[in-house]
């Protein structure tokens, strides 16, 4: 039964039953919409699916109406919108073009076929795991960090910016607030209300990997892999955060002058160390292989006189962090 989506009734509370189950593929996560099921599997052994949509009119006898095969990743999150489904993909091979934010067209549901597909490509092996769209925002929750769309044409998508973090894997996102599970960092609440200035208003901590998120009021819903499941009372801004952050990689500031860039950052201990220049569409441009580097701070200088105008990320990471920030290269 492990590799099955159990569909129970919940009629009464004090009674649940069990009226069925789906024995395909691994189910990660599911959009109900109407009477359609939208479901994320996970590639295991003989499955290559992906992606599928069930017709569950009758919840005892659910039909497969279409799917999409992905034999080289795990599908991680689902969202709905209108005609098109928004899936997180996190690779089980760690080849660089797999994994990532994928977009697909399910206007006809027996046949369901990609769009759009965006690899951050800012971590080797890495993922995107749950996705939340608003009116014409997705906020995409990758191990690099949220990332934010403009998906007003779903077929084109534009990135806008992100927000740094490590590893969110899953975000609500309610008027002008966002809830943001931060995998072993806790629980953010998010002032959205401008996408290019996002506030951090509360931190909640919380001793294991927060895997999912729910908001009921002013509580906060939070499944713990392996570690229980937790309520949080919300009562506004400036809840204490109680984080390790003494203890993280730091990216002090940086500058930009005539193409000639400058960063601080500090380390709390003894890592290896790489900085990496990406493009927005996700090609990374320069790789500057720090090595072992001592506690303490440093400083680097980088000429970057032979890139193009545009967007571009600093990638500055250890072996289980990131930090991203955001660079513009003018004219």
């Amino acid at each position: 039964m492990k590799d099955s989506l159990l569909i129970i009734n919940i009629a009464n509370p004090y009674s649940i039953s069990l009226i069925n189950s789906i024995h395909y593929s691994y189910a990660r996560a599911l959009f109900i919409k109407d009477t359609f099921l939208y479901m994320a599997h996970s590639c295991l052994n003989e499955w290559t699916i992906g992606f599928s949509v069930w017709k569950i009119t009758n919840p005892a006898s659910p039909i497969l109406l279409g799917y999409v095969e992905n034999e080289d990743a795990d599908a991680y999150g689902v969202f709905v919108k209108d005609s098109f489904a928004y899936v997180g993909d996190g690779p089980w091979d760690a080849g660089e073009n797999y994994g990532g934010f994928r977009i697909f067209n399910i206007a006809n549901p027996y046949s369901p076929y990609q769009v759009y597909h965006f690899v951050p490509n800012f971590i080797a092996g890495g993922a995107t795991n749950e996705i939340f769209i608003k009116d014409t925002i997705a906020f995409v929750c990758d191990d690099a960090a949220l990332f934010i769309f403009n998906v007003s044409n779903p077929n084109n998508p534009r990135l806008l910016t992100y927000y740094e973090e490590y590893g969110p894997s899953d975000i609500l996102v309610i008027g002008n607030l966002a809830y943001l599970a931060d995998g072993y960092f806790g629980i953010r609440v998010l002032d959205i209300s401008d996408v290019y200035n996002i506030r951090q208003l509360g931190y909640y901590k919380i001793p294991g990997f927060v895997h999912t998120l729910r908001v009921m009021g002013r509580y906060i819903l939070a499944c713990l892999d392996h570690g229980g499941f937790y309520v949080f009372e919300y009562y506004g801004i400036d809840i204490e955060e109680n984080q390790t952050s003494k203890k993280r990689l730091k990216l002090e500031n940086f500058k930009i002058e005539k193409r000639k860039l400058s960063l601080n950052f500090s380390l709390p201990k003894e890592e290896d160390i790489q900085l990496e220049i990406i493009n927005n569409l996700g090609k990374i441009e320069r790789i500057i292989k720090l090595g072992k580097m001592k506690k303490g701070e440093y400083s680097i200088n980088l000429n970057l006189s032979d890139l193009s105008a545009g967007m571009y990320f600093i990638r500055l990471k250890k072996e289980k962090e990131v930090i991203l920030k955001k660079l513009i290269l003018l004219k």
